[in-house]
Formats: structure tokens, sequence, C-alpha cells
């Protein structure tokens, strides 16, 4: 135990020496600018945004009205006899619709 106590110390007393060289008050910029480079970064992305914002919500409005102003034409089924082919009633309603028939 004493020589992992002894293997720690040194690691103990940089850790303690490099904090204690930091004036009070000290904060850590995580990006490594100063702060005057953080402001101008943050200036430039506000820039961006302003810029490219508007375009894509006009575009995203014209998208969204065209696809529910404009349907597509569907396809006629063509009637064909074993398509729906009922030999029996079904036995629940009037007989004629399945279980899984949509109302519209």
């Amino acid at each position: 135990m004493n020589a992992l106590r002894g293997s720690v110390a040194p690691l103990r007393q940089a850790v303690l020496n490099t904090a204690r060289g930091q004036p009070k008050g000290f904060t850590r910029n995580m990006s490594g600018g100063t702060i005057e480079e953080e402001i101008a970064e943050m200036g430039k992305w506000r820039t961006v945004t302003a810029i490219a914002v508007p375009p894509v919500l006009a575009w995203s409005a014209y998208t969204i009205n065209h696809m529910l102003n404009h349907h597509p034409e569907e396809p006629e089924n063509p009637a064909y006899s074993y398509l729906k082919k009922n030999d029996k009633r079904f036995p629940w309603g009037d007989g004629a619709t399945s279980l899984f028939t949509l109302g519209h």
C-alpha cells in the first residue's frame, strides 16, 4: 500500500502545483480561443443563420403547400374477377364488407 501511495504522491503534487499556478477567477475557455475570437465566431454564425434560415423556411412552406394542394392522380384498378371474390357472406355487419374495409 505504501508503494502505491509513493507512486501516486508525485502525480498528486503536480496537480496541486498546476492548480496553484492559476490566477483566481480563472476559467478555462474550452475551445481554446480568446473571448474576442469567440465573440467574432458567434457573430459569424448569427450572420450565417440570418442568411440561410429565410430561404429554407420559404422552400419548406412552398413544398408543404404544394404537397397539400396537389394530389397525384390515382390510377383506377382493373376489375379482375378474382380480386374481391366472396363465396360466403361475412358474419358481421351487412355481410358484404370485410373486417378491414375502409369506410371511404
